[in-house]
């Protein structure tokens, strides 16, 4: 429970702070629940197994027949209070994306402010000045994803992310929000889950990729309510998924799409694996 000061002695600022504190998502859930799980994994090996299983309904589940085993050096979440690891790691957009934007700036020049070098040469890819854009692509080929004006979209760092010997799984947590996240600065219907998955997938080798998000429900309750239901099912739109993917081609949307299992609750989570109530206080 966090205590705070009489609300009169507190600023607007500290007061702010404290609500935030409260409610990040990243320090309440995905720390010590994600962090929690460690203990389980001593008992069970493949105790990412069952936590997929939360994500999906009904039909084959072929990560029943793949090692999910992890290493404690090959999982990234946010750490359990008071620890300094495991931390969140950053996965890096596809270079084929960062090329598309290049190519197809999809903000208008008005979007883009300041009148340094940087939004000069952004604004003339808005008004698709071949130029620039072969400048960009230049520069793209010669320092890959490091950052410059032509680097129109960096790291992305979903909440939980497991190396495992035959998959990549990604996770992304959500407390208080509202939504999926489903734009980034300059790229519209660009869906967060969808952007993690695309990361993860770029680096997958001959793994397979698996994503799921555990999201909160209302107290007393276990089911995954039904504004995420449907965030869920945007998700997999063809709408969304051809919005974010631009530089997939069909198949690769497809695989993409379906990684995405769907999400569960971080009370059934704690139910599942019986961990303490205490931690969905």
């Amino acid at each position: 429970m966090l205590i705070t000061p009489d609300a009169a002695s507190v600023t607007p600022a500290t007061a702010t702070t404290a609500v935030r504190r409260l409610n990040d998502s990243s320090k309440t859930r995905v720390g010590p629940i994600l962090g929690g799980l460690t203990a389980e994994s001593t008992l069970d090996p493949q105790w990412l197994r069952r936590l997929l299983d939360l994500a999906t309904g009904p039909g084959p589940h072929p990560w029943h027949e793949q090692d999910l085993s992890v290493a404690a050096t090959d999982r990234f979440h946010a750490p359990i209070s008071g620890a300094k690891t495991p931390k969140e790691k950053g996965l890096y957009p596809p270079v084929a994306l960062l090329s598309w934007l290049i190519r197809n700036f999809p903000m208008r020049e008005t979007a883009v402010s300041g009148e340094d070098e940087v939004a000069r040469k952004r604004k003339a890819l808005a008004r698709r000045e071949p130029a620039v854009i072969a400048e960009g692509l230049r520069e793209l080929r010669r320092t890959g994803g490091a950052r410059g004006w032509h680097v129109l979209e960096g790291p992305t760092y979903p909440d939980g992310y497991f190396i495992t010997p035959d998959a990549l799984i990604v996770i992304e947590g959500k407390r208080t929000e509202t939504g999926m996240t489903t734009d980034t600065t300059w790229m519209p219907g660009r869906h967060q889950m969808l952007r993690h998955l695309d990361a993860a997938w770029e680096i997958r080798g001959d793994r397979v990729v698996y994503g799921l998000a555990i999201v909160e429900c209302p107290r007393g309750e276990l089911a995954v309510p039904e504004k995420w239901a449907a965030a869920a099912r945007a998700t997999q739109e063809e709408t969304a998924v051809a919005g974010s993917l631009p530089h997939r081609g069909p198949e690769e949307q497809a695989g993409i799409r379906d990684s995405f299992l769907g999400m569960t609750t971080w009370a059934q989570v704690v139910s599942t694996f019986g961990l303490p109530a205490s931690l969905l206080g």
